[in-house]
Formats: C-alpha cells, structure tokens, sequence
C-alpha cells in the first residue's frame, strides 16, 4: 500500500510509519523532518503546514490507498491557553486535508480522534461506547469533534471513504518526557522519576483507560488495511479503568521509589472517570490488547533511562 501519514513526526505517527514501513510506502506530512527516517527508503517526508491551504494544494501525489491523519494540537490543558491552535491545527488542518485528498483521489481517511468528545457518563464504571452521547467541554475536544464531523460528512460528499479512532489515554515509550502537558502516565513518571513529590491536578479516585501504544499501533495498522468496516468510528483503549491512585502505585513498585503525593486543583473540562466500551473494534477488526499496566510502565521507564 502507499499511505500518507500526517504528523509522522509525532508521538504515534512517527511509529506508524516506522512499523508500516517494512512492508509499504509511507509518505509523511510534517511540519518538521525525524531525523531517524533519513536512510529509510520507503519513507518520503514532505515539509508542510496543512493550515497553509495554498502551500498544501499545490503538493500533487496520487495513488494513496490510506491516509493516517495524526497530525494536531494534542493537549487539553493547552487548549485553554491557545485556543488558536485547536482552531488551526485541528480544525482548519483537517478541512484543508480533506480538500486536498478529494484533488490528490486519496482512496480511505482514518482520523486521530479523542475520548474527550465524549459526554461524561454518570454511570460508575465510566463506559463510553460509540454511540454514548458527545458533549465536548475543553476547546481541545470541541476542535476535535468538529474535525470528525468534517470526516464524516464532507468524505461522504466527496466519495472518500473514512475512520475516526477515539484513542484513550496512550502511553509508551517515544512520548516527550519533557512535555508536561501531555500524557498523564508521562507525567506522572516523569514526576516521580526527578523529584520527591508528584504533583496530581485533581482526585485520586479519578480513573482512566491507559492504554499502551504498541496496542493503539495494532489498532491503527488493522482499521488501515480494513476493506469491510469504513465509516465507522471505533474507540481504542485497554478496556479498563485504572484508578489514578492505582496509576502511582505501579510507578512506584516499577521504580521502586515511595512516591509523595501532593493533590491540586484539576484541570478545568477534565473527565472525573472514563474507560473504553471496546466491544465493536474486537468484533469488527479483532483487536486484542494485550499489554499489563505494569510491563507498559515498565517498558516506558527502561526506554526513559537510555535518554539520561
């Protein structure tokens, strides 16, 4: 297959391309160059800012089976500050994209989307399947949904066909230990792994779906090769609830370190509990994650000390 991959750069993108590269064409649309790409045949990155509607148009490449649309502002405690961004690199990326495949005759767009978008739920267990009702509550998630509303009707005008994947909590070793508003297991780690005290912006009752990126990139890389299934939106996540309180105590048994805690105000629009309904993405794409809460810590840690 040749799959365009935007923010191949980033976090999932740049393992995306690094894992579908040994059997396709990947071709990447960034804003900056991987260095770690450079002697890698299959790989062809273009530099672009999909917000420049020109700049971007005028880049002809056909015969795309697939394009993998990671690429956005991905924080939501960010969002609060630079609204701009969500607008920019969200939504009017998006849009711009879109237009762009429908000129080039991309084949299938998958969209990264978030469980933020997601209406919280009462019920205890925090479950939230596809069709659970969306109230977006942070500038980050309301740029995301509309970017899925975008896919989903203007794909269908143009005859592209598409797939959102609302990620859970994704950890795993290649995110930026240096970012601090990003990935609350990194976060967290990061925390504890520098100094004595870990600072918790809200409840430690609240929980999460923290799933591990090796297990996002199976869902990624099956919902890309899919004939069946397009037009769908499917959730990817562990499948459980992780309490945050349960989070520290595998860090701290994965560094063998007590951890202080100390609790603060939480981020406004944060979610009190959320984890993923996977029923549909295990029936339709048979997925299966399988990485423990503990051997992903583990992995992420190891990968951290060969950075010090």
């Amino acid at each position: 297959m040749r799959i365009l991959i935007t923010g191949g750069s980033g976090f999932i993108g740049s393992k995306l391309a690094k894992r579908l590269a040994k059997k396709n064409k990947i071709l990447i649309f960034d804003i900056k160059k991987n260095k770690n790409f450079k002697n890698n045949k299959n790989i062809k990155t273009y530099l672009i800012d999909l917000s420049n509607k020109k700049k971007l148009m005028n880049i002809k490449i056909k015969n795309i089976d697939v394009l993998l649309h990671c690429a956005g502002q991905p924080s939501q405690a960010v969002s609060f500050k630079r609204t701009d961004l969500d607008y920019e690199s969200n939504i009017v990326s998006t849009y711009n994209l879109i237009n762009w495949s429908k000129e080039n005759k991309v084949k299938k767009i998958i969209y990264a989307s978030t469980f933020n978008v997601y209406k919280e739920t009462i019920d205890k267990s925090g479950k939230l399947s596809e069709i659970s009702e969306c109230d977006p509550k942070s500038p980050y998630a309301l740029s995301k949904y509309t970017a899925e509303k975008y896919v989903q009707i203007c794909c269908n005008i143009f005859n592209i066909k598409w797939n959102i994947l609302r990620m859970f909590n994704v950890y795993g070793p290649g995110q930026n230990p240096k970012n601090p508003d990003l990935g609350m297991v990194s976060i967290f780690l990061n925390m504890a792994r520098n100094q004595d005290v870990v600072n918790i912006k809200g409840s430690l009752d609240r929980f999460r779906d923290l799933v591990y990126v090796e297990d996002v990139l199976d869902a990624w890389e099956m919902c890309a090769k899919d004939t069946k299934h397009f037009n769908q939106i499917f959730n990817v996540g562990s499948g459980k609830a992780t309490k945050i309180s349960d989070l520290l105590k595998v860090i701290s048994k994965v560094l063998n370190k007590k951890i202080v805690i100390n609790e603060l105000p939480g981020t406004p629009g944060d979610f009190k509990g959320s984890s993923a309904n996977i029923n549909k993405i295990k029936n339709k794409l048979k997925f299966k994650p399988s990485t423990k809460l503990v051997d992903g810590v583990t992995n992420f840690n190891n990968w951290l000390n060969t950075l010090d």
